[in-house]
């Protein structure tokens, strides 16, 4: 897919709708972005999405989103509702809808999300759930990481990091800690954990090598699905994918996981390639 197969609503970029008269929309798929990921990333996964017959919903997610209030993202995920009546894809709409959302950054746009809609009273008209390399807890070594990603001076990094680290662990201590105020990784975990949405099944991708998102953590959460009685958990663990790379290093696994549980689980047409 191009940026010319989308049109812009707010925000957001939708795909056009199908034009062929052989094509039948299987249904709405919305891509929750990782922090930071841009909109020429996400295309790969439009593109698999697409193939298989679904109209795509992109909403990118900025780095600047972990330093947003709730509040302030509720209002900016608000601005999905028109897209979703647009697309056809809440309840008692005639489309059913997946959500695959990418790391913490995608994890935490759907807690948005989800609470933007129960301000309206509605839900998508959900069919299943993909969570991508996602979620983690607050780590400082780890959060540390991923905010000096972009240092490409090595001795500047390996300075910056430890010092980084030592300031997230003091503050998140002073702030959840002492003043007890819930973290954004507590909003991720809430959602992912959401008891009316039990019934909607999940499937999580995620790596052992991935040096953001501990492994242990995706499988606590996976422990913790099936345990709080959401009715279908699937994961597929990959050997050496890093983070948010898993089709990339792996394409023909992970899009056979995609089209088994959408077949499988959720019920829709498989795909004809």
């Amino acid at each position: 897919m191009q940026e010319s197969d989308f049109e812009r609503m707010g925000d957001f970029r939708v795909s056009k709708p199908f034009e062929e008269t052989n094509t039948q929309q299987n249904g709405v798929v919305l891509l929750l972005g990782w922090a930071g990921g841009q909109f020429k990333h996400i295309l790969k996964y439009a593109s698999v999405y697409r193939e298989r017959g679904f109209r795509v919903v992109i909403a990118p997610s900025g780095l600047h989103d972990w330093s947003v209030s709730d509040s302030n993202m509720i209002h900016k995920y608000d601005k999905l509702l028109p897209v979703f009546n647009h697309t056809e894809c809440l309840q008692g709409q005639r489309h059913r809808a997946l959500v695959h959302m990418f790391s913490n950054g995608g994890s935490r746009a759907w807690w948005a999300v989800q609470a933007a809609l129960e301000t309206k009273g509605t839900q998508m008209n959900l069919a299943g759930v993909i969570v991508d390399s996602a979620p983690g807890v607050a780590r400082a070594w780890t959060d540390a990481t991923f905010l000096t990603l972009g240092i490409s001076n090595a001795v500047v990094s390996a300075v910056a990091k430890p010092l980084l680290a030592l300031v997230l662990m003091v503050s998140s201590g002073v702030y959840h800690g002492l003043l007890g105020n819930k973290s954004v990784f507590d909003r991720i975990w809430s959602v992912m954990l959401q008891g009316d949405l039990a019934h909607v099944p999940r499937l999580f991708l995620y790596s052992k090598t991935d040096i953001l998102v501990a492994p242990c953590d995706v499988e606590a959460c996976i422990e913790k699905s099936k345990s709080s009685g959401v009715s279908v958990v699937r994961s597929l663990c990959f050997e050496d994918s890093e983070h948010v790379r898993h089709l990339a290093t792996h394409p023909l696994e992970y899009t056979g996981a995609l089209d088994a549980f959408m077949s499988n689980d959720c019920g829709f047409a498989r795909a004809k390639m």
